[in-house]
């Protein structure tokens, strides 16, 4: 049953959520925890036993991704059990830079490439591609976030 959400609360993810300490934080201040992440597999499980209720992707942070005899580094690198996919998810926040822009054009082409496509063209054989963003003027967008990981890592 979905349930109205009150939107005079806050709604935040935990980057490099570790056993949970900001989220508990975020928790007591009012907050509504969306979706966390972490590196390390101890703090992973740790925050799992303390907040059974929230979603915690587990990720490899730029793992080299060999393909086609050059590596890249894709920001997150997500083997997702439940759907058997593995997800290559780029956070952009910079492209209001022009370097940047252009930096990140080359690498989107680089993983076309390689048949690792982004999810709006049917993602690829593979992986799959994810990008959120931010800018100066948005923010970071903690529910667009929060939708990807529902959407795409069944969380």
């Amino acid at each position: 049953m979905m349930t109205k959400r009150d939107h005079s609360q806050p709604t935040v993810g935990c980057l490099f959520a570790a056993i949970g300490g900001f989220a508990r934080a975020f928790q007591e201040a009012g907050a509504i925890i969306s979706w966390a992440n972490e590196k390390d597999r101890f703090a992973t499980d740790t925050f799992r036993l303390n907040f059974p209720h929230i979603r915690c992707v587990e990720f490899d942070y730029e793992k080299p991704l060999s393909l086609g005899g050059s590596t890249r580094y894709p920001d997150f690198t997500i083997d997702d059990q439940i759907s058997g996919r593995i997800v290559f998810w780029e956070h952009l926040g910079m492209l209001e830079r022009e370097d940047y822009r252009r930096s990140w054009e080359k690498k989107l082409k680089w993983y076309r490439s390689q048949r690792v496509l982004p999810v709006d063209e049917g993602a690829g054989p593979n992986g799959m591609l994810v990008t959120t963003s931010e800018s100066s003027a948005a923010g970071f967008d903690s529910p667009a976030v929060q939708v990807v990981i529902r959407k795409y890592l069944k969380g």
